[in-house]
């Protein structure tokens, strides 16, 4: 396999602009870093009461009380529409309809007062990776000057027996009714034979707690067909 850092920073800079979209920046912002999670190297078993999900060629499992959006066709522009009316902060976080298709799988917790919801997305590309601890310099590099604060990467990880890569990051977030807030993104990278796998958990400081070792055990979960 070959290391291809420059493509890697432009898949993950895609990701950043999907990000970005919908996310207008406070003139401060004060990012808070939240506990990090363990990032263990073994994938896991599904837990009990979970759901298995499939996403492209991969399967991830999530908790039960999280929706998986319906990607295909008309159906995605009815999900997005959908979205802005009852959800905005979430059809922010998406961005578009293209962005919502773009993805192999995108996927949130309900939550019962209608407001913001964790949400997960993963992606796939065809390019290659050899070389994490190299790859991965250059993109943390962007996410800094994009305005992220970095606080945790690892390049050490095994994810469905595939060399894997973490980045734990802060984003200034503004909600649709102006109320300034951050992102804990948790992201995954997973170099597959044949592919790269992409996985960008998101959540807001209130949840973000509870959901850490969520998205860490979700991960674990991840592996190609």
């Amino acid at each position: 396999m070959h290391t291809r850092a420059p493509v890697l920073v432009l898949i993950f800079l895609s990701l950043a602009a999907v990000l970005l979209a919908g996310c207008p920046r406070p003139a401060t912002p004060t990012p808070t870093v939240t506990p990090l999670p363990t990032a263990t190297a073994t994938p896991s078993l599904i837990p009990a009461g979970w759901v298995d999900h499939v996403a492209g060629t991969a399967r991830i499992a999530l908790p039960a009380d999280w929706e998986v959006m319906d990607l295909a066709g008309a159906d995605a522009a009815q999900t997005f529409t959908a979205f802005q009316a009852s959800n905005p902060d979430l059809a922010a976080l998406i961005g578009s309809v293209e962005a919502l298709q773009s993805a192999a799988l995108w996927a949130y917790r309900a939550d019962p007062a209608g407001s913001f919801t964790d949400s997960v997305n993963i992606r796939r590309s065809a390019e290659v990776v050899g070389d994490l601890a190299a790859g991965i310099e250059p993109i943390v590099a962007q996410y800094r000057q994009l305005g992220f604060t970095v606080a945790q990467t690892r390049t050490d990880l095994r994810i469905g027996g595939q060399p894997a890569a973490y980045i734990a990051y802060t984003l200034p977030f503004t909600r649709t009714n102006g109320q300034n807030t951050t992102l804990n993104g948790h992201q995954y990278l997973v170099a597959a034979d044949d592919a790269t796998w992409i996985i960008s958990f998101a959540a807001i400081p209130e949840t973000a707690a509870a959901m850490t070792p969520v998205f860490e055990q979700s991960a674990g979960t991840f592996r190609v067909k």
